[in-house]
């Protein structure tokens, strides 16, 4: 055992404080330096503006001070409504909000899931599958999602999962043929089926009471859609008939007439009303242009984008944008967005593999998606951005291509129809897998 004397006692005391003293003079040295956390908020503030999305999440999660900030710049940012908006989660209009099942906060959380969306990090479920080929259709609200597989619609009660397969509404059967695409507004739902009848159901009614419509058409109901004053339905043999808006408090099984019949050049593929009553009408394209809009109080039928597109570039889904700004998407594999005060199209997306566009469905904003021709996939767009951003590739459980039918999204769940199956992504997930395509878009 070592002893020491009392000198060298004293001389190793001193030793250790010299060096405690020289640490703490070195922390407090770095304490003054001028750290981000201590400069002032207008210069953060002005630091700030140059750092993208990802940077400003990062350096919220180093201190308080810092967080409360850049919280408060975001926020700033977000109200202003500049392009730093994120595509999306960002749930601005009303379109989007009324159909999401939750309102994503705080603002870090619509970052983090529309970085999600952005590399393909999202979880997959297949909802309903079913033996036989369908051509469903989808139509989402806040609390169902309204499915039309064959000759029935059915609604589902949604929850966290996608949707509740076991507490759904009744089923609305169509007896003389499949449903073709079916529309629904102010409790009315109206569709057509493969025998040419058209079909209307309330809504209102708990026993969802039905209208059937007289003179109906002689082929295939390719589309159907509810205006302000009108309602409208287009067939494979070229005619456009329009209905009266039904009495919902009528007797169950009532009959109404239609109040105008048109004959075009081309089979009719999709329809769309604006909410001024302007009715889109998408054609196959063959011997005339595609696209056709019509004033249904005045009944003035226009022709649009002459010449610009090839023969046979049928347009088979639409979207308005607004009054005057039309989405259209179809064979050509190009996204179009239209004005109608200049006559032809503002701007293409294309469909990077160049795929037939089977459907579209935007947020009014910046996003946009399509579902394609072949192995499940719908592309992701951002309107400011010319290329794709992301695809995704929906699960075929039968291992055989299929085209995506129909879509729908609010800012969490990503639902696509396939010929035999319901599927659905989910993006909120933390700790989901990433399937990241956009190398290849």
């Amino acid at each position: 055992m070592m002893f020491l004397n009392e000198e060298t006692k004293k001389y190793l005391k001193f030793y250790y404080e010299k060096i405690k003293e020289k640490q703490q003079s070195k922390m407090d040295s770095d304490t003054e330096r001028s750290y981000l956390s201590n400069l002032p908020v207008e210069i953060l503030q002005h630091i700030f503006k140059y750092f993208n999305l990802q940077d400003l999440c990062r350096i919220s999660q180093t201190c308080t001070r810092l967080h409360s900030i850049v919280d408060a710049e975001l926020n700033r940012l977000f109200k202003m409504k500049k392009n730093f908006l994120p595509i999306v989660t960002n749930q601005i209009k009303h379109s989007i909000r009324e159909r999401s099942s939750k309102i994503i906060e705080p603002i870090y959380e619509k970052l983090r899931i529309s970085h999600n969306w952005r590399i393909g990090k999202y979880k997959e479920k297949v909802l309903l599958k079913t033996t036989i080929t369908n051509m469903p259709w989808l139509h989402l609200e806040k609390k169902y999602l309204w499915v039309s597989q064959g000759c029935t619609i059915t609604r589902y009660k949604r929850d966290s999962f996608g949707f509740d397969w076991l507490k759904k509404g009744p089923e609305l059967i169509q007896k003389d043929g499949d449903m073709c695409r079916f529309a629904i507004k102010d409790d009315l739902l109206l569709t057509g089926s493969s025998s040419g009848s058209i079909s209307m159901w309330n809504l209102k009614d708990p026993k969802f009471s039905s209208i059937h419509g007289k003179n109906n058409h002689s082929s295939e109901v390719n589309t159907v859609d509810i205006g302000p004053y009108t309602l409208a339905s287009g067939t494979r043999n070229h005619i456009l008939n329009m209905w009266p808006w039904p009495k919902l408090d009528s007797v169950n099984n009532s009959v109404i007439y239609p109040i105008g019949t048109y004959v075009l050049r081309d089979r009719i593929w999709s329809l769309k009303y604006n909410k001024s009553g302007s009715l889109a009408i998408g054609t196959g394209g063959i011997y005339e242009t595609a696209l056709l809009i019509m004033d249904v109080q005045s009944e003035e039928l226009k022709l649009f984008g002459s010449g610009l597109m090839k023969p046979g570039a049928g347009i088979l889904d639409m979207h308005w944008l607004d009054e005057n700004c039309l989405f259209t998407c179809g064979y050509d594999s190009y996204v179009h967005l239209w004005d109608k005060r200049v006559g032809t199209y503002v701007t293409s997306w294309l469909e990077p593999h160049n795929s037939v566009l089977y459907c579209i469905q935007t947020d009014d904003l910046y996003t946009i998606m399509c579902g394609t021709q072949r192995h499940g996939k719908i592309t992701l767009w951002d309107q400011r951005q010319r290329s794709s951003i992301q695809m995704y590739y929906l699960s075929t459980y039968h291992k055989q291509s299929s085209p995506v039918f129909s879509l729908a999204f609010d800012g969490t769940l990503l639902y696509g129809a396939l010929d035999r199956s319901i599927n659905v992504l989910d993006f909120s997930g933390r700790q989901n897998r990433i399937r990241n395509y956009s190398y290849f878009v």
